[in-house]
């Protein structure tokens, strides 16, 4: 097993990143130290391409928030909120127009748009009583196309689908769906051509049976043209997951769109060649701790809900790969390196598990990540 020894690269701790603590709930009594915010975990951020320093936000206290940097020298400020009935999640900005989509609990696709993105509409799949699990936008020919994915709001149904919509302002409705898609839970990636859409969903009757599926999208009702199964939870030599659901957590492309990682819920990320994509050709793990340790760590009540394993991942590069973990670490890999041994570079260690990461563009001023942390204290620039 992994211990936080096994790497002695140079890191980034708390301290030296901004945390900004505007995703709350409420201020809670605690009788040792009086009144203090109960923070609400954050789910997804997400650079604006079309500023130097702005990004958008999203929490569990039912909000996304736009963050502007009027003076340099001082840390982000709260510009905007967008207030939401049920949990908003995933964020992408589109990479040609102003802009963003969120991804609902409530299974619908919040589309903004305008100068400062006060105009709302939304797209929704067909089965109401669905979350967006993922989503992606389409890019060249598919760039006026959104793609999401959806699965069951119960923890024992694993059913859901895969939709390609136009997100022409007043179109609530699909185009079509995919096939194929064997279960819910899906998570999606386009590599960066826009000339293929990467599907990684588990079986409706087993999540721990996963597949990746590859479509040309710039095709109506399209057919996949690459399927295989990863290798089953159990195959992975490695600590085993906080969680018994199996779940994907992310997955993308690779800049020279050859290779696929994907991160899971085991604390392990997966990077195939989708050229052969039989194996995976590394299989790069995080720590994993005890449920007593998560408590002790990071003050995590109970141990459930240290769940979310490696929660993101993104290239730098054609050749380095970035995740964040529930052991609170942001680590780097080398994929040219063959997998001597679990760990990486530690980077950036937090106090909290990381729960999404997001990479800025390096043509303009955004030159650090975005970690959303787990747990509720709060986002770190």
């Amino acid at each position: 097993m992994m211990t936080e020894e096994d790497s002695d690269d140079e890191e980034r701790s708390t301290d030296e990143v901004n945390v900004l603590h505007e995703h709350i709930f409420r201020d809670v009594f605690d009788p040792g130290l009086g009144a203090r915010p109960h923070y609400a975990t954050v789910f997804g951020v997400a650079f604006d391409p079309f500023t130097d320093d702005s990004f958008v936000s999203s929490g569990a206290d039912g909000t996304v928030r736009k963050w502007d940097r009027p003076d340099p020298e001082k840390p982000h400020v709260n510009t905007h909120t967008w207030t939401f009935d049920k949990h908003p999640h995933h964020l992408v900005f589109h990479g040609g127009e102003k802009i963003f989509a969120v991804g609902g609990s409530d299974g619908r696709v919040y589309v903004h748009s305008g100068q400062d993105y006060t105009t709302q509409y939304y797209i929704e799949g067909s089965n109401p009583d669905r979350q967006v699990s993922s989503m992606t936008w389409g890019k060249a020919s598919c760039s006026s196309t959104v793609f999401f994915a959806t699965e069951h709001t119960g923890q024992n149904q694993n059913d859901g689908e895969a939709y390609a919509a136009n997100y022409v302002a007043g179109n609530h409705k699909t185009m079509y769906n995919f096939s194929g898609v064997p279960g819910g839970g899906a998570v999606m990636a386009l590599d960066g051509t826009g000339s293929r859409l990467a599907i990684v969903a588990g079986q409706r009757s087993n999540m721990a049976r996963q597949s990746l599926l590859v479509y040309e999208p710039q095709v109506l009702d399209a057919q996949t043209v690459l399927e295989c199964h990863l290798p089953e939870f159990g195959y992975i030599t490695h600590p085993p997951s906080l969680s018994d659901e199996c779940h994907i957590m992310d997955v993308q492309f690779s800049p020279c769109g050859r290779y696929i990682a994907i991160a899971r819920d085991n604390n392990c990320a997966l990077i195939y060649d989708i050229r052969n994509a039989t194996l995976p050709l590394h299989v790069f793990g995080h720590v994993t701790y005890s449920r007593e340790e998560m408590e002790h760590r990071f003050g995590i009540r109970g141990g459930t809900q240290a769940t979310y394993g490696i929660a993101s991942l993104g290239w730098m590069g054609h050749d380095t790969l970035i995740t964040g973990g529930s052991d609170g670490c942001v680590r780097r890999w080398d994929t040219r390196r063959a997998t001597e041994r679990m760990g990486g570079q530690v980077v950036a260690r937090l106090d909290q598990p990381v729960a999404h990461l997001s990479f800025g563009d390096d043509t303009q001023q955004h030159r650090y990540p975005l970690i959303g942390r787990y747990g509720g204290q709060g986002l770190c620039v």
